[in-house]
C-alpha cells in the first residue's frame, strides 16, 4: 500500500512514542524481574539475559524499518503489540487504519 505523506508524518511521529513505551516495558518488566526474590540471584540474571535478548529480537521485528513499504506493516505490528492508542489511530487517514486494522476473527 502507498502511504501518504500526511500519513508518513503520523506513522515517524507514532512509531518514535511506541519504541519508547516498548522500551519503558521492557525496563518495567525487567526491574519486576530483578526484584523477584523468589529466584535466586543466578536465576534472576539468566531470565533478565533471555529477556532482554527475546525483547530485542522483538523490537528489531517491529520497529528496524523505517520505509514507507513497510509503514502499514509496522502499525499493524504496533498495534498488535498494543504500543498505539485508539485516539493515535483516528490521526491516521481512513485508508492507512483500513489497511492496518486487525483481521476480524470470524
Amino acid at each position: 500500500m502507498h502511504i501518504s505523506e500526511a500519513d508518513w508524518k503520523v506513522y515517524k511521529r507514532l512509531r518514535d512514542l511506541a519504541q519508547e513505551r516498548y522500551s519503558q516495558r521492557l525496563l518495567d518488566e525487567a526491574e519486576r524481574l530483578c526484584r523477584d526474590t523468589s529466584l535466586s540471584v543466578e536465576d534472576r540474571h539468566l531470565a533478565l539475559s533471555r529477556l532482554v535478548r527475546a525483547r530485542d529480537q522483538e523490537m528489531v521485528h517491529i520497529f528496524d524499518t523505517l520505509r514507507r513499504s513497510s509503514a502499514v506493516l509496522c502499525v499493524m505490528m504496533m498495534r498488535s503489540h498494543n504500543l498505539v492508542t485508539d485516539a493515535e489511530m483516528q490521526t491516521f487517514s481512513p485508508e492507512l487504519q483500513r489497511a492496518s486494522a486487525a483481521p476480524s476473527s470470524e
